[in-house]
């Protein structure tokens, strides 16, 4: 089976106010300051039965839909109840790619470093990864007992991109494969924020 598996996949995705979804209670990007939960994938996983997208079918049979994002989610992820990383799928039931870390409810997840987030776009928070996770550029402002401005706290707003079966296409373009939505309403984005790394709140003291 092909899936999309890298960054140049959504470069051009473009999403309307029905099937972009926001982490918690936050009702634009400006205002996520929370990682993914169980109920922000069922929320994703009704629109997509409402609309009727059909699921993808894996080798063995299961049916699904495909949920794509940066390799930095996978432990916010692996915290939700009931996702089942890959180790534990059944004996018949193998990962699509090598991409894939784990499902949700009938949700595939696949993971890659090629996926760009939004830097500092999304809330305040003093938890969340901000700026990809490199504190040392407030480095100075710790040493100095001083704490970092406002706009330097606002964290980094991860996309989750959700396909089912029919949603996308190649086309194979100067040797390069290039993935093309065929139909907005059989796809659905979620905008999260990630955890950050241990340590990071100490510089928010």
């Amino acid at each position: 089976m092909d899936l999309p598996s890298e960054e140049n996949v959504f470069s051009y995705l473009s999403c309307n106010s029905e099937n972009v979804f926001y982490v918690g209670n936050a009702t634009c990007r400006s205002m996520i300051n929370s990682i993914v939960s169980g109920y922000d994938l069922d929320n994703v996983l009704s629109f997509l039965e409402h609309n009727k997208v059909d699921k993808l079918c894996s080798i063995c049979g299961d049916l699904f839909y495909a949920a794509f994002g940066h390799t930095d989610l996978k432990a916010d992820l692996e915290n939700i109840a009931d996702f089942k990383p890959i180790y534990k799928y059944h004996s018949d039931c193998k990962p699509v790619n090598t991409f894939e870390v784990g499902s949700f409810n009938g949700i595939r997840f696949f993971l890659t470093p090629g996926y760009s987030s939004y830097l500092m776009e999304g809330g305040l928070s003093n938890v969340l990864v901000s700026n990809r996770g490199k504190p040392c550029l407030f480095d100075d402002f710790a040493k100095n007992g001083y704490k970092p401005l406002p706009e330097m706290q606002r964290c980094d707003v991860y996309q989750i991109i959700f396909l089912g079966n029919k949603s996308y296409g190649f086309i194979n373009t100067w040797s390069l494969f290039i993935t093309v939505i065929h139909n907005q309403d059989n796809i659905a984005v979620l905008e999260t924020g990630c955890s950050a790394f241990p340590g990071v709140d100490e510089f928010y003291k």
